[in-house]
């Protein structure tokens, strides 16, 4: 009977401690953490307005990755984020950047940022964490995104080429 107790609370206090190890923080307090941290400075809202409305989005591309590859076969292309060629304001760094469109991300799960103010925003998905980083490629400025699952990237691909096709720039 001493064992058969003994066994009970090792694996329960296995099970708990491998159940916290899974727990993910929900979109709104991975949101919050990225709002205290990165969304303080007081000029931020003309900022993002400027980085908003006046960037252009050149080129929206998927960022795949092969699943279940194997000697049998050539595996499944799943979508694990977006790549955006950008061409930003005159003036704004990618560092910049970044923490801009991260706060706009972070502040419309939050509801501070009505997500139907620009349609097909790229930067955001309603209720969904957004990783964004803001990076240079071969001389170009690019905007990576990804979410934690592949439906979730799937329609930030569609909202981003949809954003891209109404923005798109005119050939004189």
């Amino acid at each position: 009977m001493h064992q058969k107790t003994t066994l009970l609370l090792v694996s329960s206090a296995v099970a708990l401690a491998c159940g916290a190890c899974e727990i993910e923080a929900t979109p709104e307090a991975r949101a919050a953490n990225v709002a205290q941290l990165q969304c303080g400075d007081p000029k931020a809202a003309a900022d993002e307005a400027r980085v908003l409305h006046d960037t252009t989005i050149v080129k929206v591309q998927p960022m795949l990755f092969r699943a279940g590859a194997d000697v049998r076969s050539d595996g499944i292309m799943r979508v694990e984020g977006i790549k955006l060629l950008v061409r930003p304001p005159e003036g704004v760094s990618n560092e910049e950047m970044a923490r801009i469109l991260q706060c706009h991300s972070a502040k419309a799960i939050l509801g501070r940022v009505d997500p139907a103010l620009v349609a097909n925003d790229p930067y955001l998905l309603p209720d969904v964490f957004v990783e964004i980083e803001v990076v240079s490629e071969q001389g170009f400025v690019v905007v990576k995104e990804s979410a934690d699952r592949v439906w979730q990237n799937l329609a930030l691909l569609h909202r981003a080429t949809a954003f891209a096709e109404e923005h798109r720039e005119h050939a004189p």
